[in-house]
């Protein structure tokens, strides 16, 4: 639902793709909630802190954003974070090229 509001459609459809490849998602819960009523305590938006808090519940080395403003708050209090916040290049890079080593010549 947010990506479809982003204007920029470069972004919008790297996002997309990105999106579609999700193999797990995280469920509501109380605990989900409370973590993100305390990032926003911190100075996160509503949606950005739900996105951190679902990436730590999931387990997440890092969450990949289009949002400068959301990754200046995560830089800002990146000692309270459970993930690392990137710009989607910095994700792109930090991933492996496509498969396992196996699959590359």
């Amino acid at each position: 639902m947010e990506n479809s509001r982003n204007p920029n459609q470069d972004r919008r459809e790297f996002v997309a793709s990105f999106l579609e490849q999700l193999t797990e998602r995280v469920g509501p819960s109380t605990e989900l909630q409370e973590r993100a009523r305390s990032l926003a305590g911190l100075g996160f938006g509503p949606l950005d802190a739900l996105h951190v808090a679902s990436a730590e519940e999931a387990g997440c080395t890092y969450l990949g954003t289009c949002d400068d403003r959301f990754m200046a708050c995560a830089r800002r209090n990146h000692q309270e974070l459970q993930v690392q916040v990137v710009s989607l290049l910095e994700l792109a890079a930090l991933l492996p090229a496509g498969g396992d080593d196996e699959d590359r010549s």
